[in-house]
């Protein structure tokens, strides 16, 4: 049985889809449009969708490294450069909404694309290269 269809149905609408949700969630899964990466995190923090320990995994965040390095895009063919480049500066602005929301402890996971575990309760899961990319991002904004 083919379930791609179904899938896409879902995946494609999954925004909409978030009101129709109950209940918390100990790990939320996003891999979406990026520009609405920010839209549906501050969703699942307002309706507390997730639980008090839990997780929210965030795909793409490094984008290819374009976030940490735009010169990258320069190995990509020329007719997709700069909507990658767009997209690694929405990533960035996204990765700065993460880093400073004081809902969640944001830990980056540098591996290809990157992801973000964005989670709430114990700070045992220790914070301090985020802490001081923000006394960083702070006094360059000054």
């Amino acid at each position: 049985m083919d379930l791609s269809e179904t899938y896409l149905k879902y995946a494609n609408d999954a925004f909409s889809r978030l009101p129709t949700l109950s209940g918390q969630f100990d790990l939320i899964y996003i891999d979406a449009a990026e520009e609405e990466y920010e839209e549906y995190v501050r969703y699942i923090l307002d309706h507390k969708l997730l639980s008090p320990r839990g997780v929210i995994l965030v795909d793409d965040v490094l984008l290819e490294g374009l976030v940490l390095d735009r010169s990258i895009a320069n190995t990509f063919p020329e007719e997709i450069r700069e909507p990658y480049l767009a997209v690694a500066d929405c990533m960035t602005r996204f990765n700065r909404y993460a880093a400073d929301e004081p809902r969640v402890n944001t830990t980056l996971i540098p591996v290809f694309n990157g992801g973000h575990a964005d989670y709430v309760g114990s700070e045992d899961f220790g914070d301090d290269f985020f802490e001081e990319e923000k006394r960083k991002s702070q006094s360059s904004s000054r």
